[in-house]
């Protein structure tokens, strides 16, 4: 159906970079930082695999992230699980933003107008909102519309890709111990061959989860908090009042 385009949702490389970022922690270096925590001994480096090793053990999570991902502007905050459920919102580079819901292999998408008009242009918007109603497209993952979902939700995916990420690349140092999200954290510091920095903010108390991530790159700055771990996804759906299917959104585009 050629007037429905696929939504870019961003959210999927945006979770990914976050937790990538996460795996720059590489090799040790720099002072102990002040304070006493359970991670005052330890080195940049062990506080980074312990951080790594917690955030791969998670769950789920939420995301709350602005920023840039591969020079676009996105902003995303979405609570996630190794089921591959989700729910939440992802925006774009005009300040879109579409509300997102999946469970199992069912989604809920639900653009606002700046998003449609973003992807397919002013004319096309205003067609594909002159059906939707401000309801939520629903369907299968199975749907091409709808599949980009799977990867986006699976934290499963994003766990293994910090497995497979290499973190000899920069060397990290301890900051001094400061409160982030009103939580006590160790900051680990670095920067890359290019001049790109990132700052790493590690629980202190209890599982030294991540809970921050600041990354710099070209002058653009990206910032990710990281919380709700291991708390469920919400389970309530739009209603069928609330919906429509994704196969009647196309019969009744194709008339329009």
């Amino acid at each position: 159906m050629n007037k429905i385009h696929k939504v870019r949702l961003m959210a999927a490389t945006a979770c990914a970079a976050a937790l990538i970022g996460v795996t720059a922690c590489g090799s040790e270096s720099g002072g102990k930082g002040g304070g006493k925590s359970g991670l005052d001994a330890m080195s940049a480096q062990q506080i980074s695999d312990k951080a790594m090793q917690a955030l791969r053990d998670a769950k789920s999570l939420r995301f709350k992230q602005d920023g840039f991902t591969q020079g676009q502007p996105v902003k995303m905050n979405l609570i996630l699980d190794r089921q591959g459920s989700c729910a939440g919102q992802a925006g774009g580079a005009k300040g879109g933003s579409t509300d997102v819901i999946k469970l199992g292999d069912k989604v809920w998408m639900k653009p606002d107008h700046a998003t449609w008009e973003e992807q397919i242009g002013a004319t096309k918007a205003a067609t594909i909102e002159g059906v939707t109603k401000g309801r939520y497209i629903h369907g299968p993952t199975s749907d091409p519309l709808l599949a980009g979902m799977a990867n986006t939700c699976d934290l499963t995916k994003f766990q293994a890709a910090i497995k497979g990420a290499d973190s000899s690349g920069d060397d990290m140092t301890k900051g001094k111990p400061t409160t982030v999200e009103g939580k006590k954290v160790v900051p680990l510091e670095g920067k890359s061959g290019k001049g790109d920095a990132t700052t790493v903010y590690v629980a202190s108390e209890g599982t030294p989860y991540p809970v921050k991530v600041v990354q710099v790159e070209g002058g653009k700055t990206t910032t990710t908090i990281i919380t709700d771990y291991d708390k469920p996804v919400p389970t309530t759906t739009p209603s069928p009042a609330e919906s429509i299917d994704i196969a009647e959104l196309r019969k009744q585009l194709q008339g329009a």
